[in-house]
């Protein structure tokens, strides 16, 4: 796994994180239940009884009603309403009745509005954080890319302009770092095919580029022996040892004589 991969799963998991985080937010926000209220049997059992209308509360357990007469419909309900209305003259119209009844209607539906806006104010500043987020992450993501980039520029240029000495090499081998040994051969090998004209050097270009822009199949050969050679020990697990070194300078002498 690279670094690359490391950086998208580590912001995948901070993603999660604030959006779980803002889901639980609103849901602590949201409006308690209150359960009804009820009464048993032993505690409405002191209710005195309407002795003009014979209105006694049941004694199952239920919400008590405040209302002057007990719910019903029908021709009981209309009856029982003008009964009520002869023992107890006051102002009573349906229209009061329907008033309250949409004022609850109307409160109720302002409350899920209102609970409809609180919980889109939430989503969008969780979306908001995921782009900020997000933002942050292209933007370090591309610039450790550009910086492992120009590195990588830097250090081949270096070594495509620089003349690399026999003692140099020679002191690579006496220390056994027969890496940095075959590496110098690899380069050897570029400088003298883009002196040639055989190979236009350019930065960021691959091996395997410069291996098609040669022609000559006995170059391309040699050229392909040596890239592999030097691949594997600098970009793979495997150690370089002096074989391998004596094996590039012989395929860097094979592509010198070609081109004589």
């Amino acid at each position: 796994m690279n670094q690359r991969q490391r950086h998208i799963i580590r912001l995948s998991l901070l993603l999660t994180f604030l959006f779980s985080l803002t889901l639980s937010y609103g849901e602590e926000n949201e409006m308690p239940y209150t359960e009804e209220e009820t009464y048993t049997e032993e505690e409405v059992s002191d209710i005195e009884i309407d002795e003009e209308t014979g209105y006694q509360p049941s004694f199952e357990e239920k919400p008590v009603h405040t209302a002057p007469f007990p719910v019903n419909t029908g021709e009981s309900y209309t009856k029982k309403r003008e009964e009520l209305k002869k023992a107890h003259p006051y102002p009573f119209s349906i229209e009061e009745e329907n008033t309250h009844e949409k004022s609850e209607y109307l409160n109720s539906l302002f409350s899920f509005v209102k609970n409809l806006q609180e919980i889109g104010i939430y989503i969008l500043v969780a979306i908001l954080i995921i782009c900020i987020i997000a933002f942050c992450a292209v933007k370090l993501l591309h610039w450790n890319g550009s910086k492992t980039k120009n590195t990588k520029m830097d250090d081949d240029e270096l070594s495509i302009h620089h003349t690399y000495t026999n003692e140099e090499v020679n002191q690579l081998l006496a220390n056994g770092n027969y890496k940095e040994a075959i590496k110098i051969v690899y380069i050897r090998t570029l400088q003298l095919l883009n002196e040639k004209g055989i190979i236009a050097w350019t930065p960021y270009k691959t091996p395997i580029e410069f291996y098609y822009e040669v022609k000559d199949s006995k170059v391309k050969k040699e050229l392909m022996e040596l890239t592999s050679s030097t691949m594997a020990v600098r970009y793979g697990n495997v150690e370089a040892t002096i074989n391998d070194y004596e094996r590039a300078t012989l395929n860097y002498n094979g592509i010198k004589n070609s081109l004589q």
